[in-house]
């Protein structure tokens, strides 16, 4: 084989490597061996003195978020958008006046083929109108 294709073939498989396609079996271990108390994350964004606080509960096929968002001298919106290898994924948005503390909780399942899974969380911090004021990507610790 040519130099030139060996350096293409090296390319794909780190590609593959670091998207987690070719460590799939060794994630699997990692999941079932954490999967079932569930790994938190916590994750805290401020602007001004608006903040958006909470955890993340991550499981082998679902995750859990609860936490608050406070809004000083507008209203705020805490924003998860939960992102998926296939077809999981969700977009979920939690608003507060100005003024007001407002705590949350939810759950979501990834119900996709039999290897997807949760592989990240968007959390943001956005004004009233849905404009983003800050931002942190939460990765899987299955990851």
């Amino acid at each position: 084989m040519p130099r030139s294709t060996h350096r293409r073939l090296g390319v794909v498989l780190a590609v593959l490597m670091l998207t987690g396609v070719l460590a799939a079996p060794q994630t699997a271990v990692a999941r079932t061996t954490l999967g079932a108390a569930g790994v938190t994350t916590p994750f805290h964004l401020e602007y001004g003195a608006s903040v958006v606080d909470g955890n993340i509960i991550w499981y082998a096929d679902s995750l859990s978020i609860g936490g608050y968002v406070k809004a000083v001298s507008g209203s705020r919106q805490a924003e998860f958008v939960g992102y998926g290898l296939w077809a999981c994924g969700f977009d979920d948005t939690r608003t507060t006046p100005a003024g007001t503390t407002r705590s949350y909780g939810f759950s979501r399942t990834c119900v996709g083929p039999d290897d997807d899974e949760f592989v990240a969380v968007g959390v943001y911090l956005n004004d009233g109108s849905g404009n983003v004021l800050r931002w942190r990507e939460i990765p899987s610790p299955y990851r």
